[in-house]
């Protein structure tokens, strides 16, 4: 099978900030987002995962006990892939694809909701995404979905972090439904009837899955894949060579107006909801497209804007600022299991909690960092002063350094409580 250039282009990821991201993203997301500055997350290490470490996560599952949302076009292009078609064919097989990509069925999202609520996150075999080699490696790297690629166990600007990486995901996630959507009309199912057929069937819901595979049931991928029923492979294909045929304009795709008309099968999506117990509805995550209208794609990406503004602000000439009286800095003794990890940081910060019940946070640093935050034992002015201390100005990430630190309150306005 020979690649056009372009094609060859998307089987790969491409770096942004040190986060590995699909190729394809650079072309359904706006030019502004290369001028996004997106968080390292230097806290976290999915190489040496401190989960398995503190928490009892599995080795060869770490925070990937889940199920991927994975639309068809991105299926279609790990199908080009050599290296990861094999493993994509039998997902396919195993009846895990619908016209729009990977999906749950409702047994399936019993399952692994039972498990988040029990608790097994991470730790529970019942809960290993599908995509995953025999020690853990992603086989989809550079095709994984949005969720994947953008959820951290910690990071590096607590909850302000969380909120800028949740509007993240809700701007490529919507971009994806819009794009699998188009992708799917164009390889000859028209997705309003696929939508409508799923509400259509919502009283068999209990149905649709396959107790052998966990994947949907026969009928059900015969109905939806009509004549690409028992040849997916090339219907996901073709997904994928909509995409490509269309590379430099996906995004306009998404925010055209011809996308705004984009159709949910919303009877569906609250008959899933309806299938869980009251536990188990709070684990699942509200995306834009099932709140019962499809959020434009404008608004949410201007939303990720101030998000992204919001993580790097400082009170640049405005009041003092002092070291969190609740913060102490000390030496990273690795005499932990958590502290051994970062034992190449010889410095630690303890932030108490707000009550006595509550759990101390602990974030380790460099000596360089240590040494900032020293300026701070009293309250001082952030600006160009300040910025003119040797600390500051032979720290290339020392901006970056006390975003972070206001974020996480180990420093506070001087006023604050």
């Amino acid at each position: 099978m020979t690649l056009s250039k372009k094609a060859q282009s998307l089987l790969t990821v491409f770096n942004n900030n040190g986060h590995q991201f699909p190729a394809v993203w650079q072309y359904m997301l706006p030019e502004e987002f290369s001028w996004i500055h997106v968080p390292a997350e230097r806290i976290i290490d999915c190489a040496n995962c401190n989960m398995v470490h503190t928490d009892g996560y599995r080795m060869d599952t770490k925070c990937c006990s889940y199920f991927p949302q994975i639309p068809n076009y991105m299926l279609g292009l790990a199908l080009k892939d050599p290296q990861s078609r094999a493993l994509v064919e039998r997902v396919i097989a195993d009846g895990h694809a619908l016209p729009e990509g990977t999906v749950q069925n409702l047994s399936a999202l019993r399952v692994a909701t039972a498990e988040y609520v029990a608790d097994r996150f991470g730790k529970s075999e019942l809960l290993r995404c599908p995509f995953l080699s025999a020690t853990g490696e992603c086989g989809i790297y550079a095709y994984r979905g949005t969720v994947c690629a953008s959820f951290f166990c910690a990071n590096d600007h607590g909850d302000a972090g969380d909120s800028f990486w949740d509007d993240f995901q809700n701007v490529v996630r919507q971009v994806e439904v819009i794009l699998s959507q188009r992708a799917m009309t164009s390889a000859g199912i028209d997705s309003a009837g696929y939508h409508a057929y799923l509400d259509s069937i919502v009283d068999r819901i209990d149905e649709m899955g396959d107790a052998e595979t966990g994947g949907a049931a026969e009928w059900v991928r015969r109905d939806l894949f009509g004549e690409f029923f028992k040849n997916e492979v090339a219907f996901f294909e073709a997904c994928a060579d909509f995409v490509i045929e269309n590379l430099e304009s996906l995004y306009d795709i998404a925010t055209s107006e011809e996308s705004r008309a984009t159709t949910m099968a919303f009877k569906y999506e609250k008959a899933l909801e309806r299938g869980l117990s009251d536990a188990q509805r709070k684990e699942i995550q509200c995306l834009p497209e099932t709140i019962d209208h499809v959020v434009p794609v404008g608004a949410l990406w201007y939303k990720l804007q101030l998000a992204a503004r919001r993580l790097w602000e400082i009170p640049f000439g405005e009041g003092t600022v002092v070291l969190n009286p609740k913060a102490s800095v000390g030496k990273n003794n690795a005499d932990d299991a958590l502290s051994k990890l970062y034992s190449d940081r010889p410095k630690m910060v303890t932030l108490s909690g707000n009550d006595d019940t509550a759990k101390p946070r602990r974030f380790f640093l460099y000596k360089e960092e240590s040494d900032i935050l020293r300026l701070f034992a009293e309250p001082v002015v952030i600006d160009e002063v300040l910025f003119e201390k040797k600390e500051i100005a032979d720290f290339a990430d020392a901006r970056d350094f006390l975003a972070e630190c206001l974020r996480k309150s180990v420093l506070i306005k001087a006023d604050s409580d």
